[in-house]
Order: structure tokens, then C-alpha cells, then sequence
């Protein structure tokens, strides 16, 4: 492929100094020539070919100013050559010769990118006609050239001055292709800029790891023409100031790199503040870390002495050592009652700083849907009973048996936390559901009661650790605190998500949790 040579129309050719060359294809040899002696006499240089392959080469040896077509070609036909030379993206313009009856050719042939058309269907008219129809054809493909240039370098003035305005509040250094500054502009008060940096490099101007920062991004922008973008720091005086660069490329005339422009951001502030805001953090996360770590300890401690109250107290109840009298038998009932929950309690704190410090492991395996829901809903059975309170599940055929990679202890806890939570909290005569069904990729479980409900600000807070809705004594029991926000921890652990619905007091409770099918 190569670029046409072109010359400046507007004059007859002979007046400006030099001859035109078109190439000529034609199937018609006499043809031809009596078109070389026509436009001879107009300061032309005509080269004809006979077919489209012998054409197309010639076109590929010299430098033609124009190339007229004639539909009708021993191996080809003109709309397949225009094609052609057209997708060569030469610049050349091509005219279209066709035939009397042709003008659906010709109007295709100006679609695909013909400059003109002529007719041939009267020598004495086409003679006539030609050299006309070539200077017009010249001369607008020049003009078409000239627009070219202009909207070209209209960009890159528009370009270059753009830069300048949304980069004013901003420090500014532009380079030219050897990466010298060439000028530069600061608001009052920066490091970034001073008039005796123009011609000098980055490393005259900027500490030695600065400068290198600079000089790999703009070898960065030389060889991709992206843009490069870092941050970095300078001293004034005892004060470290912080910048953002960004190196943007500039273009010549012709497209080529020219050299870089920097702005430069002032964004010490913003680096202060994520300094501070990662402080607080790192300080937030190590008080959390020491807090379960207490909590931890004080558990373990804490178990040893009480698994042996439990264990004197459960002799003593059994009467082992001797008949208890009613009243006696009632307080022990207390104890084991108070001694169960301090463990649950001591239980929970442990599963929660486990979690927390990353060191809880789920253990899978493969559960069926069906006999994981109905475990937990066995064991309470009982204690819904008591209370006249309905217990149902409602699980789907196709789900009962679907097997699923779940750590099935684990569940089976956040299951038994959900259901205790509902009966606790749930009326005599009342009644909770458990549904499941398919979301999407996720099987969605819920437990639904006819309760006493939530208020919708205490909807998400009721899974903080130890936090417990102020219901004025109408629970039978309070709990620690912990239940949800460990059964929460543990269905995130699956991948899964819960929350909590309500419409509010007296409205019942719905719970819900998501486990993923794959994964």
C-alpha cells in the first residue's frame, strides 16, 4: 500500500508547473489511446491498462493522481477494482465509466466510494465532458484534503487547550519528545514549578525517586500513548507534600509524540485523612481482636468450673446420695436450668471469637434438605407442644431429598437458634412455619411466627452481638444475646445471607437465610 503524491489543482495543469498522472483502465486498446491523445494537449500523463489485474498493478508501481474505470473488464468489472482501491485507502479518487443504461451502476459505484461518473454513450459527448470532469474530480479531492488538515489541527489546538483549562488549579509541566521541560505553571505556593526548570530534565528537578517515577512514565506514554497516572511526595521545608500525576501524551501535526503533559494535584489532605482513616482501623481491629480474645480466655475459664457444677448438680438431682425433698428438687432444677444457660452462653462467646479471628472451619457434607430441616424441629417439638403452639415445615417434593454440601451441625444450630427464638417469643396457641423454596441459585429458608414482631429500626441491630430488644417482660424468657448474630456469622460462612421481616409489634416475625446450590 502507499500514499498518493498530490499535487494542487485549480489552474489547467500546464499552468502549475507540471504534469498529472492518471491511470486508465480500459478494455478498449483504441479507446484508450485516443483518450492519451485528448488529454495529452491538457498537461495529463496517461497510463492505460487493459484489465484489472494489469491495472491494479500498475497502480501499486506509480504515483497516479487519479485512476478512471471502465465497467466492462475482461477479468473483473469497475466496481470491483473501485473496491479495491478503495480499501487500499490510498486517497486516490476513481471515476467510474460506464455504458448508455448503466446508471444503477453508477450509483453504486458512488456508494462504494467513487469520486464522479461519466457516460460513454456518445464518443463525441464522453471527449467533450472528460477533461471537465477530471479537474472538478482534482480539485475537490484536494479541497477534501485540505478540510482534512484543518479539522485535524483544529482538534489539537482545541486538544492542547483543554488540557491547559481543566488542569488550572493544578500544577502543570509540559516536555517535549526528548522528555526536557519546556514550560511549566504552579499556583501560588507549590513545589511543582519554577521558571528556571524549563529545558532542564526530571532529574535536575526532582529528588532522585521522584525523578525516576517521572522518567518511567513518560517512557510508559512514549511507547503506549495511554496515560500513566502515580502518586508521590516532595518535602517543603519540614513538610512532606503529596501529588497525583498524571502524564498525558502530546501530538505534532502529524500525529507523532511530541512530548508529555504533567498535572499535578495537590492531594496531601486526602493522604492525611487515609492515613488517619487507616489508623482507626488498624486501632478499631486490634480492640476487637483483644476483645474476643478476652471474651475467649474467660470462657475456657470459666467452662472448667462450671461442666463440674453441672456435673454435682446432675448427681444431686438423680439422688444418688440420698431422696430430695419437693422443694429441693425445685432448686436444683434451678441450678441446672442457670448452670445449662451459662454454658450455652460461654458456648456462643467461644463459636463467635472463633469466627471472628478466622479460625472456624466449616466441616462438609452431603444433607438432604428434608431430614436437615426436620432435626431441629424434633427436638422442639416438646417445648411447642407445652405451649399449644403449631409447628409446621412445608418442604417441597423436589427439595426433601436434594442433597446439599452444608456443614450440617452448624446448620442444624442456626435452624434450632431460629425455631427456639419463635416459640420463645410466641404467644400459646400460636403458631411457626418453616418454609423453603428456590431463589435463583440459592435455596431461601424461613422460619415465620405469629409473635410479638419487631420494629422496623431494630430489624438489622437484632443480630448485633448481645444486643436484645427492650420488650417490657413480655418474653417468658431473655436469651444472651448472641443466638442471631452467631447464626448470622454462620450462614455467611456457607456463602449465604439473613435477615429479618416484620410489619412490626404484634405483627409476628419472619426470618429468613439463603444457602448457595453450587460452590
Amino acid at each position: 500500500m502507499r500514499a498518493a503524491r498530490c499535487r494542487q489543482p485549480g489552474m489547467k495543469p500546464k499552468a502549475m508547473g507540471g504534469e498529472l498522472r492518471i491511470l486508465y483502465i480500459e478494455d478498449d486498446p483504441g479507446l484508450a489511446k485516443l483518450v492519451q491523445a485528448k488529454l495529452a494537449p491538457e498537461g495529463y500523463q496517461v497510463d492505460s491498462a487493459i484489465t484489472a489485474r494489469e491495472g491494479l498493478a500498475m497502480f501499486d508501481d506509480a504515483i497516479h493522481d487519479l485512476v478512471i474505470v471502465d465497467y466492462h473488464l475482461p477479468d473483473s468489472n469497475g466496481l470491483e477494482v473501485l473496491q479495491t482501491l478503495v480499501s487500499r485507502k490510498a486517497g486516490v479518487p476513481v471515476i467510474m465509466a460506464t455504458g448508455v443504461g448503466n446508471e444503477e451502476v453508477a450509483v453504486h459505484a458512488m456508494k462504494l466510494g467513487a469520486a464522479d461518473y461519466i457516460h460513454k454513450e456518445s464518443y463525441d459527448k464522453f471527449f467533450s465532458l472528460l477533461p471537465s470532469v477530471i479537474e472538478r474530480v482534482i480539485r475537490q479531492a484536494e479541497i477534501g484534503r485540505q478540510k482534512l488538515r484543518v479539522e485535524a489541527d483544529l482538534r489539537e489546538s482545541e486538544e492542547r487547550l483543554r488540557s491547559i483549562l481543566m488542569s488550572m488549579d493544578d500544577a502543570v509541566l509540559v516536555t517535549d519528545r526528548a522528555g526536557l521541560l519546556v514550560a511549566s505553571r504552579a499556583p501560588s505556593g507549590s513545589a511543582m514549578a519554577a521558571p528556571e526548570w524549563r529545558g532542564k530534565t526530571f532529574t535536575e528537578v526532582f529528588p532522585e525517586a521522584v525523578a525516576a517515577r517521572f522518567q518511567a512514565a513518560f517512557t510508559a506514554v512514549q511507547s503506549s500513548q495511554g496515560v500513566e497516572q502515580f502518586d508521590y511526595s516532595v518535602a517543603i521545608g519540614d513538610v512532606q507534600t503529596w501529588y497525583n500525576a498524571k502524564v498525558s501524551p502530546l501530538k505534532d501535526d502529524h500525529g507523532t509524540f511530541a512530548g508529555v503533559t504533567i498535572v499535578a494535584r495537590d492531594i496531601t489532605a486526602r493522604k492525611r485523612a487515609e492515613d488517619r482513616l487507616t489508623f482507626a482501623i488498624q486501632a478499631a481491629d486490634a480492640a476487637n481482636k483483644a476483645k474476643s480474645d478476652l471474651l475467649a480466655g474467660m470462657s475456657h475459664e470459666l467452662r472448667t468450673p462450671l461442666t463440674a457444677i453441672i456435673g454435682y448438680a446432675e448427681i444431686l438431682a438423680y439422688e444418688y446420695f440420698g431422696h430430695l425433698n419437693e422443694k429441693q428438687k425445685q432448686q436444683m432444677d434451678v441450678i441446672l436450668q442457670a448452670s445449662h444457660h451459662l454454658l450455652d452462653l460461654i458456648n456462643d462467646i467461644l463459636d463467635i471469637s472463633k469466627i471472628e479471628s478466622g479460625k472456624t472451619e466449616l466441616e462438609r457434607s452431603t444433607v438432604q434438605m428434608g431430614s436437615l430441616i426436620e432435626r431441629p424441629m424434633t427436638l422442639l417439638k416438646e417445648s411447642a407442644d407445652r405451649r399449644r403452639i403449631c409447628l409446621r415445615s412445608h418442604v417441597p417434593a423436589d427439595i426433601s431429598g436434594l442433597e446439599v454440601r452444608v456443614d450440617e451441625r452448624r446448620l442444624t444450630q442456626v435452624l434450632f437458634n431460629l425455631l427456639s427464638n419463635a416459640i420463645k417469643f410466641t404467644a400459646d396457641n400460636g403458631s411457626i412455619d418453616v418454609d423453603i423454596g428456590r431463589r435463583g441459585d440459592d435455596l431461601e429458608v424461613s422460619v415465620t411466627d405469629t409473635g410479638i414482631g419487631i420494629p422496623a429500626i431494630e430489624l438489622d441491630r437484632i443480630f448485633d452481638s448481645f444486643y436484645q430488644i427492650k420488650r417490657g417482660g413480655t418474653a417468658k424468657e431473655q436469651g444472651s444475646g448472641l443466638g442471631l448474630s452467631l447464626s448470622r456469622k454462620l450462614v455467611e460462612l456457607h456463602g449465604g445471607r439473613m435477615w429479618a421481616e416484620s410489619e412490626g409489634e404484634g405483627k409476628g416475625s419472619r426470618f429468613v437465610f439463603t444457602l448457595p446450590l453450587r460452590g
